[in-house]
């Protein structure tokens, strides 16, 4: 497998007038102990690649240990749209190109994002509840 290259990030205001830019590829996380909403990029595969959809962290650890380090086509363009727009998605692709998981991340991630908030919504309400006096 041929290693991607990452981006670029383009200056802005006046570090671009000072000709800045930040190059990824200078800067690699493996080794460096990087963990990332709990998931340690360190251990197991390499799941860098996912952090651009902005998946719940018990789906980016569950990647990692299934050793998915890149995402398929149908992935990369179904991702962001179902996930942070939350818009409906159709696609087509072969049989065996990642389409179940492309479709049933974006579920998971929001189950599991809407139960943490009920999970710290009601851990608040405990909190804001007057003691019951005897």
């Amino acid at each position: 497998a041929t290693p991607t290259k990452a981006p670029t990030a383009e200056a802005e205001g006046d570090a671009k007038a000072r000709g800045w830019q930040m190059d990824y590829n200078n800067y690699p996380t493996s080794g460096m102990g990087a963990v990332v909403d709990g998931v340690d990029l360190d251990a197991g595969a390499d799941v860098s690649n996912w952090l651009q959809f902005d998946l719940h962290p018990k789906l980016l650890r569950a990647l990692q240990d299934l050793g998915f380090t890149d995402p398929t086509p149908i992935q990369n363009e179904c991702l962001n749209p179902a996930i942070k727009g939350r818009c409906d998605v159709i696609g087509a692709a072969e049989t065996g190109s990642g389409k179940t998981l492309a479709f049933g991340l974006p579920i998971l991630h929001r189950i599991l994002a809407q139960r943490d908030e009920e999970a710290d919504e009601s851990e608040s309400e405990s909190e804001d509840a007057e003691p019951i006096e005897r």
